[in-house]
Order: C-alpha cells, then sequence, then structure tokens
C-alpha cells in the first residue's frame, strides 16, 4: 500500500526489498525527481544481477545519473528508447567494470562515434542489437574487435537486395551468434554464395540463432 500510495521510489525504503537483485522498469513513467531517486538507489546499492528500462519514458531523466545507474548492473536492457543522447551515455557505460551484457534493441544509434560504439561494447559478454539502426561502420568494427574480445554479437540484416547488406554473409554468419536476414530481393544470391554461407554457418562456433526470411 505504501508503494501505492507514495510512489515506486519508496519500494527501496522497505526493508524486506533493500536488496533487489532484478529490477523491471520497463514501460515505466515517472517524474524527473521520482526518476532521480529511483537511479540515485541503484547506484548507490551493490551491482544488481538484471535492470529493465526498456520502453522506459527517460526524457526527463539526468543522463548522467542514468548512465551510472546502467553501469552497475550485471545484465541490462534499454531497448526501445526514444530521445537519449547516446554519446554520454556510453561514455559512462564504457568504464563501467559491472555490465556484462546489454540489450540495445530497436535504437537509433548511428550518431554514436564508432570509435566509441566499438570501444564500449567489445567489452562486454553479450551485446544485442536487434532492429536498431547502426552504420555498417559501426557494425564491422565492432565484430573485428570482438576477434580479440569473444563479444556475442546480434544483429538483424534487412535489406533490399544483397548488395545492400554491411557486412559479407559469411562474415555476418560466422562472427554473429543471432542474426534475422530479410532480402526483398535474392536474384544475387548465386549457388556458389549460398555454399559459402552454409558452409560459414556449419563451420561458426559462434551461431546458436538464425532466420532467414524475405
Amino acid at each position: 500500500r505504501r508503494v501505492f500510495l507514495e510512489g515506486f521510489p519508496t519500494l527501496f525504503a522497505i526493508p524486506r526489498f533493500s536488496q533487489i537483485r532484478k529490477l523491471d522498469l520497463s514501460r515505466s513513467w515517472m517524474q524527473r525527481n521520482q526518476w532521480h531517486n529511483v537511479l540515485t538507489q541503484i547506484v548507490n546499492s551493490p551491482p544488481i544481477e538484471e535492470l529493465n528500462l526498456s520502453e522506459a519514458d527517460l526524457d526527463e531523466v539526468e543522463i548522467d545519473l542514468l548512465g551510472v545507474a546502467i553501469s552497475n548492473a550485471r545484465s541490462v536492457n534499454v531497448s526501445a528508447l526514444h530521445n537519449l543522447d547516446w554519446v554520454p551515455l556510453f561514455e559512462k557505460i564504457s568504464t563501467s567494470t559491472v555490465i556484462q551484457e546489454m540489450d540495445l534493441s530497436e535504437n537509433f544509434l548511428p550518431l554514436i562515434p564508432t570509435d566509441l560504439f566499438v570501444k564500449t561494447l567489445s567489452r562486454l559478454n553479450k551485446v544485442q542489437l536487434n532492429d536498431s539502426l547502426v552504420t555498417g561502420e559501426q557494425l564491422r568494427g565492432l565484430l573485428e574487435q570482438t576477434r580479440k574480445t569473444s563479444t556475442k554479437v546480434a544483429a538483424n540484416l534487412v535489406c533490399e537486395n544483397i548488395t545492400q547488406i554491411p557486412l559479407h554473409l559469411t562474415t555476418a554468419f560466422s562472427k554473429l551468434y543471432k542474426t534475422y536476414l530479410y532480402l526483398e530481393d535474392y536474384t544475387d544470391f548465386t549457388p556458389a554464395l549460398w555454399k559459402s554461407v552454409l558452409t560459414s554457418i556449419n563451420t561458426s562456433e559462434n551461431m546458436e540463432d538464425l532466420t532467414i526470411d524475405g
């Protein structure tokens, strides 16, 4: 009842909830001061296992505080967020010694400098970029760096035809652990290309989930 009457931030003040390790704030809407209280509690708590902020309304949230809060969780879902300045957020995350997995699906990310994008995400164990808008340079740089870091990356490849795909398919299928390939036109998908693609899948140590559609 206290939480219902006084708002979500009071949850952390209840003794039996003070050691929360998984926090789902997806689709949450709070006032600026409420977000400030919740995120400050996360920052000041021991690292939490999972933090879900997908589709949350974070328009009025202090971006530096958000970055520090995200950096204090081992697994973070920040999918489908809008109107965020991702650059300072990535700068905070890039120094975190806690965060291990990050779901960035359904976000607009091409304005992040490639070097910051690659440096930040290649430090993690797992990254999901499903249906996110990223540049070919960002994706190629990240997958190149994963040769050294073993970061598992998921990304969808949705294009009109094969000439528009930012990665060579054998590279994509050998390095991504999950992908959805959709082409409107498979005309240029020759038997030789199918063979090389299927061979790369067969020999890949990373691919776990593949969907081909069109």
